[in-house]
């Protein structure tokens, strides 16, 4: 498994593979649905975690840390549809982090421009996503 992927498999999928089999039985899709929405969120969430070398913060061995971790799941993901799922969740949360400065001019005159906020941090982050 390797120093990294080890913890990984552990946090990741230890404890809902164990429970998966017993709870899926009468709603698998459901459960199964559930279980990869758990997975991006926590790609997305090692995604965030390597923003955190990013001015203002400057934790570069945390990015540096992430990336590793990131780096060993792509490598063991079977097909190309799983690692761009991968990559794609990770980057949305990496830019999502890195992109927080976004909201604020928002707020300026948040009256008339506040709505669009949430809209310019998300869609920018999936856009930059894909690349």
């Amino acid at each position: 498994m390797g120093l990294v992927g080890g913890p990984h498999c552990i946090a990741m999928c230890g404890a809902a593979c164990a429970g998966i089999g017993q709870a899926a039985a009468p709603r698998s899709t459901q459960a199964l649905a559930l279980f990869q929405l758990g997975r991006l969120v926590g790609y997305a969430a090692l995604g965030a975690l390597a923003a955190g070398g990013q001015a203002p913060l400057g934790f570069w061995p945390v990015t540096l840390a992430a990336l590793a971790v990131l780096a060993e799941i792509m490598v063991r993901r079977a097909g190309a549809g799983q690692m761009i799922w991968t990559g794609w969740a990770a980057g949305i949360g990496y830019f999502a982090a890195a992109l927080f400065w976004i909201y604020e001019p928002f707020q300026v005159e948040a009256d008339i421009y506040g709505w669009m906020a949430p809209f310019a941090v998300v869609l920018m982050a999936g856009g930059k996503a894909q690349f």
